[in-house]
């Protein structure tokens, strides 16, 4: 009190009280505000936390997956890894090294499977197995329940799966299995068996170091794999469906915070116990900080008001101040972390992308000649699947009417001159003239040049687009041309009517001396009542011999309609129904297929319309697949032959892509897709390497001098082949067969 009356008590005190509640009112307001959002915040931040723990760990183990899907990809379009090359007796051993290259370059992956439903078997790195052999020799410890491989080999869609062993440990050997399929239709699966390590570690993301469970559950929520915080296996709890739900579970008289995220792109969950008190732990914590600060800055702020009314200064915005800098600089430090945290993230990311992009487009090319002749062929039925392979391609075919048109030409003698021609003529496409984007196809093996024509204009002078289309075309092609015409169709999934369409009308019009012909030109008229429309029965044959079902069968309605024949005689309909099977029997038995044509007995005394007309669209589906087999034979045919010509003559000096091409009598740019498509390299990596195979063993084996060897491999240049012999090998053709040799004769002794 003493102090009080020396300082003048009553002013003092007064000061003192009025600085008291300046500091009071705010520091009680600010308390509060603090509470909430420091203690109530940081439990939603612990929920926040977990469930972004689980995100992240869920979208890793997406991406995993996802990458494992496009791998699979790759392998579908790999030639080294089809079924021809994994059986053949000399390629076998490439492509079974491919695989090990791909499965070397991705930790995730523990063992890889490529399984072709045709074969039964399975293929490796280590060579193949058959379904009996994997299942109880390569894994006869794992504990496959009865038909569980064989049903997730026949999945449509990916699946992950667990599997325990049977010979009591807890492990689990995890697959993924991801389908092959073509136009939509399943041939084979890829069985990866993944890596525990990486998956554990992926769900040890979640756990933040504190006491508890995570679970991995499939589609139908059943456990694939749980895990304490230590790593082990945990399979006492089960989790439900409906548990999910909610954020509280007993278990063992204990209680647990659960949080579960669920992936939209796999189905996969991920949930996460942790007991309550080790949950709320840092909550306490900061509780009970935040008292002792509360406290402490209650005293500091007393202390300060005496210390204001004492002296009347220490202005309250140098604490302001400093509260700002502590508060940016926290701020700032955050941001910061968060910064570099995203940085090195999207680097991965762009990393990934960028290795895959670099893998497709090497194929690219190859894989759009291929969508572009699947196309017109009509393997593709449904919008969704046709999108899908576009976006795949990243390839943009929009417009408002599209059509093909084909092309024929009076090719010279000269084999070489024509192949010249022709290749400078193709490297023209794709190419827009006068609004109109063409992109051209070659079919070798029927010796046609087709193009696929997209507009984007509403209407369309189709005279005048392929008359322009022409004169474009006879400034490289100085030979005569003609150009046959399919409608115009304004959805593209009907393309390949308008490629029926067009052979249609070069059929129906080959003895003629036009330029130009369009399919619609085809009359409607027919010499009798009872006989079929002249454009109808042409469009039926050649889709028949095409191979294409769907517009067959198109055609076969519109034939058997009965607007058509409602008006005629009974000995009319006998007829006209003739007409029909005649077209489609003299389509068969052109083939000479004596299994089909027994079919056609008993159609001839029948004079039920919709009993014929349903057995016609069963012939029409047998004899489409026998002719779909026997293009796809005659495509393998050729291939074979050019691999052979290329083995018998790559020792030549004269052998060079242009050269294949002119005895074959197709463009270049074909004939590099054809090789490639075959060996999966290039023609000159190719021909190196069996030249290469040729040098090697007759610097071992033979006395030859190393120019007569190099001379007799195909190469004019010994100086310039012996500095690229260094490059490939690390030694001279003199050093390796002097270091070869030397191993040889050891080897002998």
């Amino acid at each position: 009190m003493s102090l009080f009356k020396k300082k003048n008590e009553r002013s003092l005190f007064t000061a003192f009280i009025s600085y008291f509640l300046i500091f009071l009112i705010p520091f009680l307001l600010l308390t509060t505000v603090l509470y909430y959002s420091a203690i109530i915040g940081l439990k939603q931040q612990l929920y926040s936390t977990n469930q972004n723990s689980l995100k992240q760990a869920m979208n890793l183990l997406d991406e995993r997956l996802k990458d494992l899907e496009k791998l699979t990809d790759t392998i579908q379009f790999n030639p080294k890894l089809s079924s021809f090359m994994l059986n053949h007796p000399f390629y076998s051993l490439d492509s079974n090294n491919e695989l090990g290259r791909i499965q070397a370059n991705h930790s995730f992956i523990e063992e890889m499977y490529v399984y072709y439903d045709q074969d039964k078997k399975f293929y490796s790195k280590n060579g193949s197995y058959d379904l009996a052999t994997f299942q109880f020799n390569k894994y006869e410890t794992v504990a496959f329940e009865a038909g569980e491989l064989e049903e997730n080999l026949t999945k449509n869609h990916p699946k992950l799966n667990a599997t325990l062993y049977s010979s009591g440990v807890s492990d689990k050997l995890f697959q993924y299995y991801v389908p092959l399929k073509n136009s939509g239709i399943t041939y084979g699966n890829v069985l990866f068996v993944l890596n525990n390590s990486e998956l554990e570690k992926m769900m040890n993301m979640t756990s933040n170091d504190l006491p508890g469970f995570t679970y991995l559950l499939d589609e139908s929520y059943s456990t694939l794999l749980s895990l304490t915080e230590s790593g082990k296996e945990h399979a006492d709890l089960k989790i439900e469906k409906e548990t999910l739900n909610n954020k509280k579970l007993e278990y063992a008289d204990k209680q647990y915070d659960l949080s579960s995220f669920k992936s939209e792109i796999s189905g996969i969950t991920l949930a996460l116990l942790v007991e309550d008190n080790q949950f709320l732990k840092p909550v306490i914590q900061t509780r009970n900080l935040f008292y002792l600060l509360i406290a402490l800055i209650f005293i500091l702020g007393s202390l300060f008001s005496y210390i204001l009314g004492l002296k009347k200064y220490l202005p309250m915005k140098k604490i302001e101040d400093s509260f700002e800098k502590i508060l940016s600089k926290e701020s700032l430090d955050f941001e910061d972390g968060n910064r570099l945290f995203f940085e090195n993230k999207i680097n991965l990311v762009l990393k990934n992308h960028l290795e895959l992009n670099q893998i497709v487009s090497e194929q690219k090319v190859y894989l759009l000649n291929y969508f572009l002749e699947s196309l017109i062929s009509g393997h593709y039925r449904e919008e969704n699947q046709l999108k899908y392979e576009m976006e795949k391609l990243d390839f943009k075919l929009a417009g408002k009417a599209f059509f093909v048109v084909v092309m024929s030409s009076e090719w010279s003698e000269n084999k070489e001159e024509n192949t010249k021609i022709k290749t400078v003529f193709i490297d023209q496409f794709p190419r827009t003239i006068k609004g109109t984007t063409y992109h051209l196809i070659e079919l070798a093996t029927k010796k046609q040049i087709v193009m696929l024509g997209c507009t984007t204009k509403a209407e369309i002078n189709s005279l005048l687009a392929v008359s322009e289309l022409k004169q474009f075309s006879q400034t490289f092609l100085p030979a005569k041309l003609s150009f046959t015409v399919g409608n115009f169709y304004d959805n593209l999934l009907y393309i390949n009517r308008s490629y029926i369409d067009a052979l249609t009308a070069a059929e129906y019009f080959k003895d003629t001396d036009r330029d130009i012909i369009y399919y619609e030109e085809i009359s409607d008229r027919q010499v009798y009542f009872s006989s079929i429309p002249i454009d109808s029965k042409s469009k039926l044959h050649k889709s028949l011999m095409e191979g294409d079902e769907v517009v067959a069968k198109e055609v076969l309605e519109s034939i058997f309609s009965k607007n058509k024949i409602a008006q005629m005689s009974i000995y009319e309909k006998r007829y006209y129904c003739y007409d029909v099977i005649s077209t489609v029997f003299n389509c068969v038995s052109q083939q000479n297929q004596q299994s089909i044509v027994k079919n056609f007995d008993h159609l001839m005394s029948s004079d039920v319309l919709d009993d014929i007309h349903e057995e016609l669209k069963k012939i029409t589906d047998d004899f489409c697949s026998v002719m779909n087999f026997m293009k796809e034979k005659e495509t393998k045919d050729l291939g074979q032959k050019i691999m052979k010509y290329i083995h018998e003559n790559y020792a030549s000096m004269d052998l060079s892509l242009e050269a294949i091409a002119v005895n074959f009598d197709f463009s270049v740019s074909y004939l590099s897709r054809v090789v490639k498509e075959q060996v999966g390299i290039t023609f000159s990596n190719y021909v190196q390497e069996l030249r290469l195979v040729k040098i090697k063993e007759e610097l071992i084996y033979t006395p030859k001098t190393i120019k007569e060897i190099v001379n007799d491999a195909g190469y004019q240049d010994v100086s310039n082949y012996t500095r690229k012999f260094k490059q490939i090998i690390g030694v001279t053709p003199g050093q390796y067969r002097k270091e070869n040799r030397k191993e040889n004769s050891m080897i002998r002794l």
